[in-house]
């Protein structure tokens, strides 16, 4: 027993029980009782034993809990928010076995930061809530722990939106911090009032929370440099808010330096701070350096949190306001709508800021022309409680479409409120007082009211000069207003003076007062009010050599400075992605190119020398589909060699995925019941493939400097190069409407001459007239109808072509129209007005009698040699049918009803397709069969096309004017071929036969022509095209078609064969169907050679075969016969 109780107590490491104290028990208490205590002490051991080995293994949790909380905490302070949120939910899940709450509590809330710091709100907010029940529930009462979990709930609030729970929260964290000396939690808290004052736009008592958070943490011990740095960020924004730019741009310096010193490229702070400077170079004009840091910032939050990450909805915000500034308003809209989705996707839909957005939506679409579009986005805006700077802007947009709108009262009414709200809640020296100043004046100046104008104009002028100095873009657009208002007046040396001073105050280094020089274009920066600056410099100067100076040294600096104003503008243009934009550019550059277009033909005309000449002839053509030229060269540029296949094929499936869903925007927007949900997952898209495709062109011009000149080469066409081009037989004439003044170049293969006439806003109703009776037919004995035809027609032929006597030496024409002249079949010109009293078209003479006639967009694209290329000779023509539309599905097409009385039979189309193909053998598809899918999936193989089918024109947006085929319940595509995806399409056909109504009918773009379904067509890669001007009738259609196919397979010219076609249905026409109704309204525009055919080798073979047999047999009969000769 001595020896058993001696071993296990050994073995339990009782090192008192030893064989004396054994023996003593033993003696004392007998060796039954003395066994039962050694049992009890034994028990008693072992219990002791135990816990001192869980003492242990506590330890050891704890110390890895302690570590993997440190370990998060670096993670978090890095920027590492899911790996710390990993490490904080194992060192949590140990705390809480181990019952230590404050510590469990402190990882709660360091979840809920991470979640915060990554966007996820919600998320954020259900840790504040567990940790709030947890700390009553465990009743901690550590003010630290506390003061955190109202702070966290107070950020939280904050960026969901709810200003007065946040403010709540922040505040009873702000006093039990105090309360508790907590100093690094004080600055935190002071910083975030801050932020929320600057929220609801009181700044001053913004700036005074941030000052004492600044003050707060460069005392304490443990400064954090990265608070320093975002207190002296946000001190950079309230100043730039309160218009002291100086102090703001060195506030930001400052954070810019230490967060560039301590973080790395992709930590979110640093990204924050790249949004608020780019923000902030916005206010300075400095818009190139904006776009920079917000899209640095784009990239990292982009990358490190991915395309819904709150944080990028104020960066699109921003960049979208960018685009407004330079004019882009298709990428403006689309950043304001991704920034739209992602603020609805985490904040209430009552928050302000959906008003700011709004607003700026609204001034898309005021700049764009749709006043009372942008007057409803205006009004929603006031639905929401704006700051005072929102609300004020959107008074002054009301006065600005009001004036638009010609309601001048309601202006006046909206400048009066808005500048008086200003002066009252910003001041009298305040950036948007001085911008209400300025547009107020305009306001008078368009008024006739000039006194008060200027009034107002030097009121903006001392608030700019006080708020930006001297060198400043609002100061200079200041100046140039004043300039323009003394340009009125016709006080011309104050107009320079203010001009000169407008373009010094804009370029950094420039300074010269000489009004006869002006700075170098490296000089210039992409801004569209210096465009504005120096086109008002130059019409002035035109305008004071006219009725003041006639001094030529005048009229050749107007010149020079229109010229510098060309090519500054056209740099912009170049820069945007979108045709929308590049059109609203083009039509803004052409009164540019028509004040230059008459200061260099007043040269030509003063000098003779033909170097002005060439220079109005240059301007001429640039002025002219100068963006369908520009689509054209990039398209190509994009296809050479030069670019590796892969990268071209990756840049073609980007443009396919850009069409594919601007077009299930597009039939989503038609329908009466929009699927909300869809459109905006389709726009999301859009723009992240937009956002590609840019960055993909970008990446290109940079690497592939070729492509980079092919596609900006602006170069166009010379004289000589056109006489190099043509016949004798040939006469090119081209038109220039600018301002008052006509000006027609005549070039033939040894002439060259140049006509201006001035004509009245009279020729403009005259053309209309035209326009108008001969897309009319006349009525049976309508006499007045007839001689006014003819009389009108007569005018604008005196007009157009009769100045030119020798015009009967050119049996071929070539008409490059422009503006409304876009509209006008010159075959249906009258050369003589002798008329008989009775209705007789079919007795006229027409201009077509004598001459065949071709146009083009321009001379550049007529005689580019970007169309050559090889192409197939086989014909694929479209006749459908749409007897079935009653019968479709109500998702196959929106107000498909709406639809059918356009969509009426077209009895002759089958017809002329058959023969059309007895004549060029193809493919043809008729009835249902001739679908958009057939089309796009088989159009590449063919030489030419041929549409026999209804158009759907829309004059609004010309994009969406669409060719009709066959309708039918097909999911991928619904049957309308609209022009923005004939755009896209990669077609090799050489000419194209748009044998349906108004094909060659569009909106009128100022500068760029006529925007026609035909134009889609040419951009498509096909050079010829015939189209039609109005709605033509069946019949007579289906007659001159088949005879034009006719003629082309003999070899014939297109135009040849178009003319030969339509004299032949005159020569067969009655009186009433003679008139140019019936006949005129196809024409022939873009390349007129005749179509190819290729040699047919197998049947040369068969013949060749036949004729050697046939010599064959003939030679061995006469071989034969001789020899019967002879023996004979």
């Amino acid at each position: 027993m001595y020896s058993f109780c001696i071993t296990i107590f050994s073995g339990l490491n009782i090192k008192f029980i030893n064989s004396y104290m054994w023996k003593r028990i033993n003696i004392l208490l007998g060796s039954k009782m003395a066994f039962i205590i050694i049992i009890v002490v034994l028990s008693l051991s072992c219990q002791y034993n135990l816990c001192y080995a869980d003492t242990l293994a506590e330890n050891d949790y704890l110390k890895n809990a302690n570590l993997l909380s440190q370990n998060a905490d670096e993670l978090f302070i890095n920027s590492r928010y899911d790996s710390a949120i990993i490490l904080f939910r194992q060192a949590s899940a140990i705390y809480k076995s181990n019952y230590k709450w404050e510590k469990l509590l402190n990882c709660q809330l360091r979840i809920g930061n991470s979640f915060h710091a990554q966007g996820l709100y919600d998320s954020a907010l259900f840790y504040a809530r567990i940790s709030d029940n947890f700390k009553a529930t465990k009743k901690i009462e550590d003010y630290n722990i506390i003061s955190e979990i109202d702070y966290l709930f107070g950020i939280v609030y904050r960026k969901k939106g709810e200003i007065d729970s946040s403010e709540y929260y922040l505040t009873k964290s702000l006093e039990i911090s105090q309360r508790n000396n907590n100093d690094s939690l004080i600055a935190l808290v002071n910083k975030s009032l801050g932020n929320i004052n600057f929220s609801k736009g009181t700044y001053d008592k913004a700036l005074e929370f941030y000052n004492k958070s600044l003050s707060v943490e460069e005392s304490r011990s443990g400064t954090s440099q990265k608070l320093i740095a975002s207190l002296y960020q946000n001190i950079g924004i309230i100043n730039s808010l309160k218009d002291n730019y100086k102090v703001s741009k060195e506030y930001f310096k400052k954070s810019l330096i230490i967060k560039e010193k301590l973080l790395t490229k992709d930590d979110p702070q640093l990204a924050n701070i790249y949004t608020n400077y780019g923000r902030f170079l916005t206010t300075l004009g400095e818009q190139d350096s904006a776009l920079f840091y917000l899209s640095k910032a784009e990239k990292v939050f982009y990358s490190r949190f991915g395309s819904n990450f709150p944080e990028l909805a104020p960066i699109f915000l921003n960049k979208g306001s960018i685009y407004i500034i330079l004019n882009d308003y298709d990428k403006a809209i689309s950043y304001h709508e991704r920034a739209l989705d992602i603020y609805k996707k985490n904040i209430k839909s009552d928050n302000y800021i959906f008003g700011a957005v709004y607003n700026n939506i609204g001034l898309i679409y005021e700049k764009a022309g749709q006043f009372e579009l942008a007057i409803e986005y205006y009004k929603k805006c006031l639905e929401y409680n704006l700051i005072h700077e929102s609300y004020i802007r959107i008074l002054k947009s009301f006065a600005g479409c009001y004036t638009e709108l010609k309601d001048f009262d309601k202006a006046e009414y909206n400048y009066n409120l808005a500048l008086s709200e200003s002066k009252k809640l910003l001041g009298d020296n305040y950036s948007l007082t001085a911008a209400i100043y300025m547009d107020y004046g305009s306001f008078y100046e368009d008024r006739k009211r000039p006194d008060e104008a200027l009034e107002m104009y030097s009121k903006a002028l001392a608030i700019y000069l006080k708020i930006f100095g001297q060198k400043s873009r609002d100061v200079s657009n200041a100046l140039t207003y004043i300039g323009i208002h003394y340009s009125i007046v016709k006080d011309y040396d104050k107009a320079f003076k203010y001009f000169q001073r407008g373009l010094i105050s804009f370029i950094k280094d420039f300074n010269d007062t000489n009004i006869y020089i002006n700075p170098a274009f490296s000089q210039l920066e992409l801004d569209i009010n210096l465009v504005e600056t120096l086109n008002s410099k130059a019409s002035t100067q035109y305008y004071y050599y006219k009725f003041y100076s006639s001094d030529t040294k005048d009229l050749k600096s107007s010149l020079e400075t229109c010229r510098l104003s060309i090519k500054l503008a056209e740099k912009i243009k170049s820069s945007y992605g979108e045709e929308n934009s590049k059109l609203i550019m083009a039509t803004n550059i052409n009164k540019s190119y028509n004040l230059a277009i008459i200061a260099a033909t007043e040269l030509f005309e003063l000098t003779k020398d033909n170097a002005y000449l060439d220079l109005s002839f240059e301007l001429s053509e640039k002025s002219k589909a100068a963006v369908l030229l520009s689509s054209v060269r990039e398209l190509e540029a994009i296809k050479t060699d030069i670019i590796p296949l892969e990268i071209r094929n990756y840049e073609s499936s980007l443009k396919n995925d850009l069409v594919y869903y601007k077009n299930l925007i597009y039939d989503e927007n038609q329908k009466r019941y929009q699927d909300s949900s869809k459109m905006v997952i389709w726009k999301r898209s859009l723009f992240e493939k937009t956002q590609q495709h840019d960055s993909l062109v970008l990446s290109i011009e940079n690497q592939y400097p070729e492509y980079y000149n092919l596609k900006y080469n602006l170069d166009v066409i010379r004289i000589e190069d056109i006489q190099n081009n043509i016949s004798k037989n040939d006469a090119l004439i081209e038109y220039k409407i600018a301002d008052s003044v006509l000006v027609t170049f005549f070039i033939s293969k040894d002439t060259t001459l140049l006509f201006k006439t001035q004509v009245k806003d009279d020729f403009y109703n005259t053309v209309e007239k035209f326009v108008g009776l001969v897309n009319t037919p006349v009525i049976s004995g309508s006499s007045e109808k007839f001689k006014d035809f003819v009389s009108t027609s007569y005018i604008l032929y005196n007009i157009l072509i009769g100045q030119i006597s020798f015009i009967d030496r050119y049996p071929n024409l070539v008409i490059i129209p422009d503006d409304i002249l876009g509209y006008l079949t010159f075959e249906a010109l009258l050369t003589n007005n002798t008329v008989s009293e009775k209705v007789n078209f079919n007795n006229l003479n027409y201009l077509i009698q004598d001459h065949n006639i071709s146009y083009g967009y321009s001379a550049t694209l007529l005689f580019s040699k970007l169309f050559d290329k090889k192409r197939p000779n086989k014909l694929l023509a479209m006749a459908p049918s749409y007897s079935n539309i009653e019968g479709l599905s109500d998702n196959s097409l929106s107000n498909i009803r709406e639809l059918t009385k356009y969509l009426v039979p077209l009895t002759f189309t089958v017809d002329e397709v058959k023969y059309v193909n007895s004549v060029f053998k193809g493919d043809i598809y008729i009835g249902a069969e001739a679908t958009e899918s057939k089309f796009k999936a088989n159009a590449y193989k063919y030489g030419i096309l041929h549409f026999a089918m209804h158009t759907l024109i829309n004059d609004e947006d010309p994009l969406a004017s669409k060719l009709v085929f066959a309708l039918n319940n097909d999911t991928v595509e619904d049957g309308f071929l609209n022009t923005y995806e004939i755009y896209n399409l990669d077609l090799n056909a050489e000419l194209a036969v748009l044998s349906a109504c108004k094909t060659g009918f569009g909106k009128l773009s100022k500068g760029e022509g006529v925007m026609s379904l035909a134009r889609g067509f040419l951009y498509a890669g096909v050079p010829g095209i015939v189209m039609t001007l109005w709605e033509i009738e069946d019949i007579s259609s289906s007659e001159i078609i088949t005879e034009f196919y006719k003629n082309l397979k003999n070899g014939f010219e297109k135009d040849v064969a178009l003319r030969n076609a339509k004299l032949a249905y005159l020569e067969s026409a009655d009186q009433l169907r003679s008139h140019p109704y019936f006949w005129a309204a196809y024409i022939q525009i873009g390349d007129n050679s005749p179509v190819t055919t290729y040699f047919n080798y197998k049947v040369f073979i068969y013949i060749f075969s036949f004729l050697v047999l046939i010599g064959g047999l003939y030679i061995l009969k006469v071989l034969r016969s001789r020899r019967k000769g002879r023996i004979s």
